[in-house]
């Protein structure tokens, strides 16, 4: 049944028909908020519909919405995918400085930590995609900088991108710094 609803979600084209098969979902799973059904796949769903809101200029729902997001990695991944798609149309970088910024600030403070750890990672594996995470974030924290003109902030966190993407997107990364 989570399967189909995440289907569902993924064809939708507006945030009122996704709030619409959330609802289903919460009524499928009463206990979605951490019960019988996970809540890293609520908070998946809910990290979806907000950045539908967004893309649709709905910013208070989205506030509201990026606000039940329990899971902070996809809280942070919600609030980089944002900023880096508003960042290179130049839609509006001090809302994108201070989305990168959290992005960056959730995933430090999961680090050293177990916390949000599915099961299925060792705590190195973990701790590596964690290190990963924050590089592909401080990359779009330091673009985010470079072209509100702040560069020398913008190479430190580009030179931490670098050194924590463990040579993912190395070639975009590069070019940047």
């Amino acid at each position: 049944a989570m399967g189909e609803m995440e289907r569902l979600v993924m064809k939708m084209q507006s945030a009122d028909s996704m709030a619409a098969v959330l609802q289903q979902y919460q009524q499928g799973f009463p206990a979605a908020n951490g019960g019988a059904a996970p809540a890293s796949f609520y908070s998946y769903m809910l990290s979806r519909l907000a950045q539908q809101y967004a893309e649709e200029g709905r910013m208070d729902e989205f506030k509201k919405c990026a606000g039940m997001i329990t899971n902070k990695g996809s809280l942070a991944g919600l609030y980089n995918n944002l900023a880096w798609e508003w960042a290179q149309q130049n839609k509006n970088l001090p809302l994108d400085d201070s989305l990168s910024k959290a992005s960056l600030d959730l995933v430090n403070g999961e680090m050293g930590s177990d916390e949000g750890k599915p099961p299925y990672f060792t705590h190195s594996e973990w701790q590596k995609n964690l290190e990963g995470n924050y590089g592909t974030y401080a990359d779009t924290y330091a673009f985010i900088l470079a072209k509100k003109g702040d560069y020398k902030d913008a190479l430190s966190y580009e030179e931490t991108a670098l050194a924590d993407s463990h040579g993912n997107e190395q070639a975009d990364m590069d070019e940047r710094y």
